[in-house]
């Protein structure tokens, strides 16, 4: 049996390209994040993208499976020239993609399931492209207890299967936050009520909502 031995200080960030997740509420500002990575296709299933008519930026629209599954085919060949690949947003493209699969199935449930496998699964594809870096927006979703206080806000999306798998699916998590004075930043330290982490241990605590510079800060550049 051929065993590799590797060296983990031999792992390149640059060659595997950074991988991101961002949650954040509704209207924060997810779409125009998108817009501040390094040379960025949006790939898209909402109506947000009018907050960047501005900006000059490449999109792919996504109407259903079988957009998303030439998306990811466009992404990984040859024809792919961009830097960065922002899916915007996981949720919203996963409620789509669980419209078109409904009417198939006499058992939502079913739908629920199936749709779960299919977007966990493209999550790993679009997270696993070597040489490019992937951003994923999510929606947020508020945990309350049973006086409806908050608990946690977690990154959202259809079902349960997708949002419990995420936390586990990716080195940089970031929450997506606004201050008092309106400023949004990113936070990448995880608190009681906030999941997030940066293995990459480049970040501080709160970062300013720029993608490339996080990317760059990453990289050691």
């Amino acid at each position: 049996m051929a065993v590799v031995i590797q060296k983990t200080n031999d792992i390149s960030v640059t060659d595997k390209g950074i991988k991101i997740a961002v949650y954040g509420g509704a209207g924060i500002g997810k779409t125009r994040l998108s817009a501040t990575a390094p040379h960025p296709l949006i790939i898209s299933a909402e109506s947000g993208l009018l907050s960047l008519r501005d900006s000059d930026t490449d999109y792919i629209a996504i109407k259903n499976q079988k957009d998303f599954d030439d998306a990811y085919k466009f992404v990984k060949s040859p024809d792919c020239k961009y830097d960065t690949i922002c899916i915007d947003s996981a949720s919203e493209i996963a409620e789509t993609i669980l419209f078109c699969m409904k009417p198939n199935e006499k058992d939502a449930r079913q739908a629920y399931m199936k749709m779960g496998e299919y977007m966990l699964d493209k999550i790993r594809d679009f997270r696993d492209l070597p040489n490019i870096n992937v951003v994923f927006n999510f929606k947020m979703r508020i945990i309350e207890d049973d006086d409806g206080g908050i608990l946690f806000y977690v990154p959202m999306a259809p079902g349960k299967m997708i949002g419990d798998q995420v936390p586990y699916m990716f080195d940089e998590i970031f929450c997506m936050q606004q201050r008092k004075d309106g400023t949004v930043f990113l936070q990448t330290k995880a608190d009681r009520q906030r999941f997030c982490k940066d293995r990459s241990g480049s970040l501080e605590k709160e970062e300013p909502a720029n993608l490339t510079d996080i990317i760059n800060k990453i990289r050691g550049t």
